[in-house]
């Protein structure tokens, strides 16, 4: 039920807005292109129509880098023919947020500008009313109107605002001549001149003359137009080759209600020369979205940086409007496009780990004379945000499940498709891991310059790092027991190079090389542990199968194990599976363990024995054969990420 109410007039406090507006010097332009904007906007499809701007320089000339000389910009002086001053202008000049024309993208607070930057402001404006002509003439500062004058007179429309007494610190940022102001204001403006329905500018100075129509027809071959669907919101692009060197690269130019807001650079490393010289693409982007999303101060929109939820982001519109100016420039792009391609293929076959990153969110950031290194900087990355945002998307589809919360079933997809990617570039990185940890071992069995084998210390640190416990280490990086067996993934609790009684009730100071406990079954007891003994190549030790059952009936002994935040206790009818990692190639260790009822393993691997009586099973293990059987149980994987390995 509506209800009516009498409201009192708020007062407004001019300097208060003003101040609440801050002026950036790198926007030191920006009063200017208000002013400006006001002008085209006043003039509305009059044919007649014209603004004239005179720049006004101080006398000194200044000598700038490459001998270039120029004045500093004290002011400028803005003409036009448009409807001017009238009243219901004036009050809308006169009210803060004034909405009489938001239609036409004005938040009502552009004047506020003006006073940032100059010190002087003055107003002239004669405008037809119902009876003839009328002068409006006036002041305004951050406080806002004053020296107003009202009278008739015969004088032809026109109003010229004079922007005086440019504020040093600004003054000092305009340090240029007339045609780079003038390209700054048409770009700024351009969104009118694409339309067709702007008037003649005309800037000029004592000692030159530019027209911003002349300068915008240098264009009109240059122009080409499409759009763009991100989800569901329609982006109407206007593309223009701008050649010289004003433009400091590619770049899209977001609009809001024809003006533009926000400029992103974009296609960094593409530069483009045809016959004209050096060029840039410069894309003006229109749409219903960015109006709706800009924000009173006209400078910046309501939209996140990165994705949130299910709206569009900056990162989003950027991405999806790079690639379709990238398949309308397709001819021009296409030479450099190829050159990075073969690149980034060549860094992909050494480093296959990083194929699941498209190599669209990359290749533009690829220079022709990197190093692999600031490839792989770029790859990671980019790997890094891809991951971070397939995780939140997941988790929130995920939080979604069960609740009334809008998500498009192509969404759910989209969000699932991600996530599966991310994870199998984890896998294809895990698995390039496996292949690199599998040549260092298979290095360190090469005999060093003194023609000896290198200690089973080395061995040792590869399989699991002495002195250390699943608790102190990284168990998927740093632990590679999966080259033995990959059973032993999976486990309670390890330990490698510990004294016993430093991880369990026993008073012993034995250290056995590797210890595992199974993962507990059973209300809580471990009935499988595995024992590993290394032993350098070449260097075979007659006692090591007592020395294993010594450690096989010490564990037995012990029951209780208890480190830190693991109590592990062994059940009665536990059973041990030992390995012996040594040299099975040596005749005479071949004719012992024949002696001792031992048999030969599948595929030449080693030698194993059953012990019933002491529950344990024992395997004397070939360091050469463990490796070439850990690269046939993955050869399926490196051949899959293009680095096969064939069997020794």
């Amino acid at each position: 039920m509506s209800e009516h109410h009498e409201y009192l007039p708020m007062n407004s406090d001019p300097a208060g807005r003003t101040r609440n507006m801050p002026l950036a010097l790198s926007s030191h332009l920006f009063p200017l292109y208000e002013a400006v904007v006001n002008s085209i906007q006043s003039i509305g499809d009059r044919p007649e129509g014209y603004v004239n701007i005179k720049i006004k320089h101080d006398t000194y000339q200044r000598t700038l880098d490459k001998g270039r000389k120029v004045k500093r910009v004290t002011g400028f002086t803005i003409e036009d023919n448009g409807d001017g001053f009238n009243e219901p202008n004036f009050k809308s000049f006169n009210t803060s947020d004034s909405r009489l024309k938001v239609e036409q993208g004005c938040r009502g607070i552009g004047r506020f500008y003006w006073p940032q930057a100059f010190y002087e402001i003055f107003i002239e404006s004669v405008f037809e009313t119902d009876v003839g002509k009328t002068k409006r003439t006036f002041n305004f500062s951050e406080n806002g109107v004053y020296n107003l004058k009202l009278e008739e007179t015969d004088s032809p429309r026109k109003t010229v605002i004079k922007l005086a007494e440019y504020r040093k610190e600004y003054s000092e940022e305009c340090l240029v001549g007339v045609t780079p102001i003038a390209k700054k204001v048409l770009n700024h403006c351009m969104s009118y001149f694409i339309g067709e329905n702007a008037p003649d500018v005309v800037l000029s100075d004592e000692e030159e003359r530019v027209s911003l129509r002349d300068l915008f027809a240098e264009y009109s071959d240059l122009i080409t137009k499409f759009e763009v669907k991100i989800k569901d919101a329609l982006f109407k692009v206007c593309s223009i080759k701008v050649y010289g060197s004003l433009e400091n690269g590619h770049a899209l130019a977001l609009c809001a209600d024809r003006r533009e807001v926000r400029r992103e650079q974009i296609l960094k490393n593409y530069p483009l020369t045809d016959s004209g010289g050096k060029y840039h693409i410069i894309s003006y982007i229109f749409s219903e979205f960015l109006n709706s999303k800009i924000l009173p101060n006209r400078n910046t929109f309501d939209i996140p940086e990165h994705r949130m939820n299910n709206e569009i982001s900056f990162d989003e519109i950027k991405f999806e409007l790079t690639q379709s100016i990238k398949k309308y420039f397709e001819n021009e792009l296409s030479g450099i496009e190829n050159e990075r391609e073969k690149i980034v293929n060549v860094f992909l076959e050494n480093n296959p780990e990083y194929s699941t990153v498209p190599i669209e969110r990359v290749i533009d950031r690829i220079k022709t004379d990197m190093t692999d290194e600031q490839i792989e900087d770029i790859f990671a990355e980019t790997e890094t945000v891809i991951n971070r945002t397939a995780k939140k998307d997941a988790k929130r589809l995920v939080n979604k499940r069960g609740k009334d919360i809008f998500m498009s079933e192509e969404e759910q997809e989209k969000i699932l498709r991600n996530y599966t990617e991310t994870q199998k570039n984890a896998l294809a990185k895990y698995i390039i891991r496996r292949r690199e940890v599998l040549d260092v071992y298979e290095q360190c069995l090469a005999k060093n310059e003194d023609e000896n084998y290198e200690d089973e210390e080395l061995f040792h640190n590869i399989l699991f790092p002495k002195k250390t416990t699943s608790d102190e280490v990284d168990v998927i990086d740093e632990c590679n027991l999966w080259i033995l067996d990959e059973r032993l993934n999976y486990f309670e609790f390890a330990t490698s190079d510990k004294q016993m009684r430093g991880i369990s009730d026993s008073t012993s100071e034995e250290s056995l090389d590797v210890l595992v406990f199974a993962e507990k079954v059973e209300n809580g007891f471990v009935k499988e542990v595995a024992i590993i003994e290394l032993k350098k190549p070449e260097n075979y030790d007659r006692g090591v199968e007592q020395q294993v059952f010594k450690y096989v009936d010490l564990v037995k002994d012990t029951k209780a194990f208890d480190y830190k935040r693991h109590k592990i206790i062994l059940k009665e009818d536990a059973w041990f599976y030992c390995y012996i990692i040594c040299d099975t190639t040596d005749k005479m260790l071949q004719k012992i363990l024949r002696e001792m009822e031992y048999y030969p393993l599948y595929g030449g691997r080693g030698y194993y024995k059953l012990h019933k009586e002491i529950r344990a099973h024992v395997e004397f293990i070939d360091h050469r054969r463990l490796i070439i059987d850990a690269k046939s149980r993955n050869k399926v994987f490196f051949e899959k990420l293009g680095k096969p390995e064939s069997n020794q």
